[in-house]
């Protein structure tokens, strides 16, 4: 191995690791970062790969059989496509030959031991991520990075190698970043996991494994784990001009203390970032606009930072006046919906809740009117099912989760028919604030819009 080749190498591996510091939260388990050198309801769909990047998943270290079923597999490569739908980046083919040979460098997702694959063909346009599962230490629910490497051969072969055809990812600081792949780990013991396209029976309890697949995925993209990501780092905050001008506050994003991901209060538009320390039980968190923006400042190419418009809701009716002991009242007959990316409804949630004010006799339910029917938890509209719902009550969210036959006329008509009234005559009478929000239409969520109801 030449000298260059060995220095090109420990500079690959030297972050080896599982990150030992615990970050715990209330009701959450901590997702770590490891590197050689991420009920709301969702839904993943099947979408066109305007890009040629193509993100392969390769099971041979699985020997503890975590992906034992092909729905688990099919369900991972689903959270790998929507970063191949994003990324449009060229990647150079490393194809060993003659004199030219390396080795892959990376964690064993199954014995957390350094392994190594000589000789790896990896495809132009094509990163490879083996995957697989063990026992993690304490809250962990999964631990990835991109993988090191060691090589010999000519000078154009180490920089295939080493950076895939990324000019900015050469030099001493680096603005790019061409990676092989790497490895992700997910916790085997003393986890609930839950597998599915949408979180429809997400409980409370369990952890989603679409939300710690996004967020390890992140991390094998150079989220905190490349040389381009650190070098915009200063004072413990990200000068990434992306993500400057996405910020939802002023001036740099504050990172987490181990300068690796967004703090746990950072947030884009309200909602909590995929890649922050620590995912929630029975919760699941997609790439925000922030996340990406900090993708495209380490050097990725993305088609978009928002490819299609977030739905919105709309209250403007006054502020209804409900009496205690009287009949439910409306909360805003002239509510609208707008969905300008035609965003698909099929699982995504409208949730109610009181978020100021309220109490444990508060409730939230829907009417019946403008076209909606009920059968017991099953809402239709002019007819036809568009999905099922549950009422509010205390710190219990109103829910009605859509189906295919959803439209945006049923939205709006549901909207219309949203009544809020109190279970007992002893509720205080200060007044309540509801907030109203859509989560999530194809990974975008509507903002929250507040609504004020008297209550005397």
């Amino acid at each position: 191995m030449s000298w260059k080749t060995l220095i090109e190498f420990w500079s690959q591996i030297s972050r080896c690791g599982a990150q030992p510091a615990q970050r715990m939260r209330a009701q959450r388990r901590l997702v770590t970062s490891e590197s050689v050198a991420v009920a709301p309801c969702e839904v993943l769909e099947a979408r066109s790969l305007p890009s040629a990047l193509s993100i392969v998943i390769d099971y041979r270290f699985d020997t503890n059989n975590f992906f034992d079923t092909q729905e688990k597999k099919d369900l991972f490569q689903q959270v790998a496509n929507l970063y191949a739908a994003r990324i449009t980046d060229n990647l150079g083919a490393i194809t060993p030959s003659g004199r030219n040979t390396w080795q892959a460098v990376f964690t064993d997702p199954a014995t957390g031991q350094s392994s190594t694959v000589s000789n790896l063909s990896v495809s132009s346009d094509t990163i490879i991520v083996f995957a697989g599962g063990r026992d993690l230490e304490g809250d962990t629910l999964g631990v990835g990075g991109p993988g090191g490497y060691s090589a010999q051969g000519s000078s154009s072969w180490l920089a295939i190698v080493d950076r895939r055809g990324q000019s900015g990812a050469a030099g001493s600081h680096p603005t790019d970043f061409g990676p092989w792949g790497g490895s992700i780990t997910f916790d085997t013991v003393g986890t609930s996991w839950f597998f599915g396209s949408t979180t429809v029976g997400l409980d409370g309890d369990e952890a989603d494994f679409v939300s710690v697949a996004m967020h390890e995925l992140g991390h094998i993209l150079g989220f905190g784990t490349s040389e381009s990501f650190d070098n915009l780092v200063l004072n413990g905050r990200f000068t990434g001009p992306k993500s400057v001008a996405e910020y939802d506050l002023t001036g740099n994003p504050l990172l987490d203390s181990d300068n690796s991901h967004w703090a746990n209060a950072v947030t884009d538009g309200g909602l909590e970032t995929a890649m922050d320390p620590a995912i929630p039980l029975g919760k699941r968190k997609l790439f925000t606009n922030l996340d990406w923006a900090a993708l495209d400042d380490l050097g990725w190419t993305l088609t978009s930072t928002n490819p299609a418009a977030s739905p919105t809701l709309t209250f403007p009716g006054s502020i209804p006046t409900f009496v205690r002991g009287g009949a439910r009242v409306v909360v805003d007959t002239s509510a609208t919906f707008s969905n300008p990316g035609n965003l698909t409804l099929k699982g995504s949630q409208l949730q109610v809740s009181t978020i100021m004010n309220g109490g444990k006799y508060d409730a939230v339910t829907i009417t019946t009117g403008n076209g909606i029917t009920k059968s017991g938890a099953t809402l239709k509209y002019n007819g036809v099912s568009i999905g099922t719902y549950s009422n509010g009550l205390g710190t219990l969210a109103f829910k009605i989760t859509f189906s295919s036959k959803a439209s945006n006329e049923a939205v709006e008509a549901c909207l219309r028919n949203l009544q809020f009234y109190t279970t007992s005559q002893q509720a205080g009478t200060l007044d309540r604030t509801l907030s109203i929000r859509i989560l999530n239409m194809n990974g975008q969520n509507s903002a929250p819009t507040l609504k004020t109801v008297h209550v005397l």
